[in-house]
């Protein structure tokens, strides 16, 4: 019991480390941190999504908050947030931070509470910061808890040729779908196509992988972007 104890205390000291190092780093990382460019991408392409797969109404609604959607996902990544992106073997995160699924839920409910509180634009700035989630979840890397292994010469390479990858049509829908079920369903595919992506993989199998994965992305963010609609602000305002 004593040991465990021990076990536990360093632990914690350790994640306590990591933290202050990452507090101490934050204003060098705000210097290196790039416009998520990829993720923007599939925010945009979800909305053409809805409206090509015959969801007008639905798609109109996103449109008028691009903005605060691609806000909030490229804060998503700001501060070291990102040690949370990331999910292992039965839905941990790194270390003792909170796993991705954590994450999502958290910027999820907070959402769904500003649209009951009235406050549509800070909503979408959070459901975006939740989308950027359910993306990162289609690189093999965020879905395995690999925080190196090639993740972001992957990452590097498809910014270079993202708009080589886009869907117009057929959104991934469920209707009263758990919204971390998207996640979840990511990430059970990502992780399977880790050695397609790897540092030392060549090209071909880095398009074969993403010819797979950012479609995905796009598919479950429009799927996402429904859920909300029907989920949160249907109900909160009767539309």
């Amino acid at each position: 019991m004593e040991l465990e104890l021990l076990v536990d205390k360093a632990k914690l000291g350790l994640v306590n480390g990591i933290q202050l190092m990452l507090t101490v780093a934050g204003p060098l990382q705000k210097m290196i941190n790039q416009p998520g460019i990829t993720h923007e991408f599939c925010n945009n392409q979800a909305v053409t999504i809805l409206q090509r797969d015959g969801l007008t109404t639905v798609a109109d609604f996103f449109a008028r908050f691009r903005r605060e959607l691609n806000h909030g996902s490229n804060w998503a990544d700001q501060g070291w947030k990102n040690v949370g992106h990331y999910m292992r073997q039965e839905e941990k995160g790194l270390w003792r931070f909170p796993c991705a699924l954590e994450v999502f839920d958290q910027y999820w409910r907070q959402a769904a509470k500003n649209i009951h509180a009235g406050n549509v634009a800070s909503a979408m700035f959070h459901l975006g910061a939740a989308t950027h989630i359910v993306q990162d979840m289609c690189v093999p890397h965020h879905a395995r808890g690999k925080i190196l292994a090639g993740h972001r010469h992957y990452e590097n390479w498809v910014k270079q040729r993202y708009d080589q990858y886009g869907l117009n049509s057929g959104g991934m829908y469920c209707d009263g779908r758990e919204p971390g079920n998207f996640l979840l369903s990511n990430a059970a595919v990502s992780a399977d196509l880790l050695g397609w992506v790897s540092l030392d993989q060549r090209e071909d199998y880095f398009h074969k992988a993403t010819e797979i994965l950012l479609p995905l992305a796009q598919q479950t963010t429009s799927g996402l972007f429904l859920a909300f609609y029907e989920q949160v602000c249907k109900p909160a305002y009767s539309f």
